[in-house]
């Protein structure tokens, strides 16, 4: 039985987290009087996001994981492992380091690891050498969101180019919008740009081919628009094109696996958008430890965390 002592002390720590939960430590303080450290022993008490729990996993016959990095502090990340089905943040890691991804990976029991069928990440070469080691029979699908802003990047890389080297003003953000988006006159000023700088029309038009590929109906389809794609580029015998067609020609299964599930990052990111609500609110944070913790809380229903 619990004593009066441990009750009012329970009851008291359900209260910081429910706090902590969307508010900042210095709001929590405001709020039940309890101060900076002791928050953060509670919270570490209370969130082990370190330490994947996969009993909802295992009452699934099978899943795909997302991985995602996002920054802590300018080019200091984290990464972000999530189930994309259910969906839900599985954990946050210290680092998107190669090491730290083996280590997380390496550690996922194995009638786990037979029930991941994909994993959703960006075209970064250490996850995919990660993700082939540990999980040699999940299928690698890259989000087709970074394939499209890896295109929209090239563009914008090529305008920076051209107008350094040309004195002209060729304006950024005429040139990253959808094909089907664009307003008459915008049509017409991009038009114009295009008879003026006839490279990024061509870059333009592959990067609108490759979002027309992403709205095949199948696999075979979307295998055949981007054997053209590549095609087409190694034909303009340019190195920014030769580039590209490299990139999509390495990443080309992966891309690919998309037609059979059909996954994004969409819901992970979704959750960085809230990391970073949560870190503006908090004021930022300068212990990571304590961020991450913090970040797993603002993910968690109440009802999981709060059991007494």
């Amino acid at each position: 039985m619990v004593n009066k002592h441990q009750r009012h002390t329970n009851l008291l720590e359900d209260e910081v987290i429910r706090q902590l939960k969307e508010m900042s430590f210095e709001a929590t303080k405001r709020t039940t009087g309890i101060h900076y450290q002791k928050q953060v022993q509670i919270l570490k008490k209370t969130m082990k996001p370190f330490e994947a729990n996969w009993n909802r996993e295992r009452r699934m016959k099978s899943f795909s994981l997302g991985m995602d990095g996002h920054s802590f502090s300018k080019h200091d990340m984290v990464l972000t492992v999530t189930n994309l089905n259910i969906p839900r943040v599985i954990s946050i890691l210290h680092t998107d380091s190669k090491n730290d991804i083996d280590k997380f990976l390496n550690n996922i029991p194995k009638d786990i690891k037979q029930k991941i069928n994909a994993v959703c990440i960006d075209m970064s070469a250490g996850y995919r050498s990660s993700i082939e080691k540990h999980l040699s029979s999940s299928k690698i699908v890259i989000d087709k969101f970074h394939i499209i802003q890896d295109a929209n990047s090239r563009i914008d890389q090529e305008r920076v180019i051209i107008n350094e080297m040309t004195g002209t003003d060729a304006p950024k953000k005429l040139f990253l919008i959808n094909k089907e988006n664009l307003t008459e006159r915008q049509q017409k000023l991009i038009d114009k740009w295009f008879k003026k700088i006839p490279d990024l029309k061509t870059l333009w038009s592959y990067k609108e081919d490759i979002r027309q590929m992403y709205a095949s109906d199948d696999y075979q389809q979307a295998k055949r628009r981007l054997d053209t794609i590549i095609s087409g580029l190694y034909k303009q015998q340019s190195k920014v094109t030769s580039d590209w067609a490299k990139t999509l020609e390495r990443w080309y299964e992966p891309i690919l696996n998309y037609f059979d599930y059909m996954i994004t990052n969409g819901y992970t990111e979704g959750m960085h958008t809230k990391f970073k609500l949560l870190k503006r609110v908090g004021f930022g944070f300068k212990n990571k430890d304590v961020y991450i913790r913090k970040m797993a809380l603002g993910c968690l229903p109440l009802a999981l965390l709060l059991p007494h």
